[in-house]
């Protein structure tokens, strides 16, 4: 058991025995964060998750590595969290007790005067903080240092969309074999990495549906296919019928096509099994990936005066969902967003005007006369 005891000068010291009867001793100059650590430490060493203090001396860098090699990241997200530890290394050689919120705020200062962008720093700063509440969570630290760490960010850029008539017009001039992609991306909402995944299979031309259950990434410049980004970027996607006849002919090409109405075969089943059912497969017989689809978009928008990126038909997928009167929450189903914090984070500018037409259609309300009093509204669930 843990023991508390109030210095004269006004502190709060616990002491402790580890299990191998080493005696310790950790001062507070706040009566809660003492009492929160006597718990914490009486508990741990009850159910035997103790770690001796002296793994408090272990490196950062140490701490990281077994970390980043517990294996349960995605390859993708390995390769960039690997590549921030660039940014790092000044904080890797300290024992991970020593590194204060100040050490972490000092390293993404020095990122922004460097002029690294917002989403980078905020990326170190996710990684770091992964590692301490690693750290947290195996009692090496009484508390993640990152928590009190503002996350970067950047201001918000406005979104470009293209019009109706556009978007037919850099169907028409991408490569023939990605028309339906294109269509896909700007009718459906589906990212870049979802459309290289696609599969026949996950097309139900009969029900106009398209099932995201597979995704690709680029690994160290590498496509490699996967699961999707997140457990909500797994859904079913209802698209207009003339982006499923696109489809269709992309499908035709591997031998199924309008009248195949079975649903999806199975979405645990990755196409690296099926190669030859891709439905947007690279020239080579590969895998297309966002970057590919790039190179490729690029020279559309050139032959058609345009700017932008793949990622902007998307957007536009967003903005025409809510020129249709579209909810937000069907919008962040459709997009795959885990939450309708993220939809309207990025999206919620493009809500703006909509609280004006409400009011112009409640005007008709003011055309009621006096008479009798109806009962109130019942309201319904579902």
């Amino acid at each position: 058991m843990a023991w508390f005891a109030r210095s004269k000068k006004g502190s709060y010291q616990i002491g402790w025995r580890e299990p191998d009867g080493k005696q310790r001793y950790k001062t507070f100059k706040r009566y809660e964060d003492a009492r929160r650590f006597k718990s914490d430490v009486e508990g741990r060493i009850d159910r035997g998750t103790y770690l001796p203090l002296d793994s408090r001396k272990r490196p950062l860098g140490q701490y990281m590595d077994l970390v980043l090699g517990a294996g349960d990241l995605a390859d993708s997200t390995l390769a960039v969290y690997s590549y921030r530890r660039s940014h790092t290394g000044l904080l890797e050689g300290k024992p991970i007790g020593d590194v204060s919120s100040a050490d972490i705020r000092r390293v993404l200062g020095e990122m922004e005067q460097q002029g690294i962008g917002a989403p980078t720093r905020a990326s170190v700063r996710k990684l770091l903080s992964k590692v301490f509440n690693a750290a947290v969570r195996d009692g090496v630290l009484v508390r993640n240092p990152v928590s009190s760490v503002p996350n970067p960010r950047s201001e918000r850029r406005e979104i470009q969309v293209y019009t109706p008539q556009e978007i037919m017009a850099l169907a028409d001039a991408i490569t023939p074999s990605l028309r339906g992609a294109v269509l896909l991306s700007a009718y459906g909402g589906l990212r870049g990495g979802e459309v290289c995944g696609l599969r026949v299979q996950d097309v139900n031309f009969l029900a106009g549906t398209v099932s995201v259950v597979q995704a690709v990434r680029l690994v160290r410049g590498r496509a490699v296919l996967g699961p999707p980004k997140t457990k909500a970027s797994r859904r079913t996607v209802n698209v207009p019928r003339f982006v499923i006849e696109a489809l269709n002919v992309e499908g035709d090409a591997n031998g199924r096509g309008l009248g195949s109405s079975s649903p999806v075969e199975d979405p645990g089943t990755l196409a690296t099994s099926y190669p030859s059912t891709l439905l947007f497969p690279a020239t080579h017989g590969g895998l297309n990936s966002s970057k590919s689809l790039g190179t490729a978009f690029r020279a559309a928008l050139k032959k058609n005066g345009l700017d932008g990126t793949w990622h902007m038909l998307r957007h536009t997928s967003v903005a025409l969902a809510i020129q249709q009167g579209a909810h937000p929450k069907t919008i962040q189903s459709r997009l795959g967003h885990e939450t309708i914090t993220t939809t309207l984070d990025v999206y919620g500018h493009l809500f703006e005007g909509m609280d004006a037409d409400l009011a112009a259609k409640m005007e008709q309300y003011g055309d009621i006369g006096e008479g009798t009093v109806s009962r109130p509204m019942e309201w319904k669930k579902g």
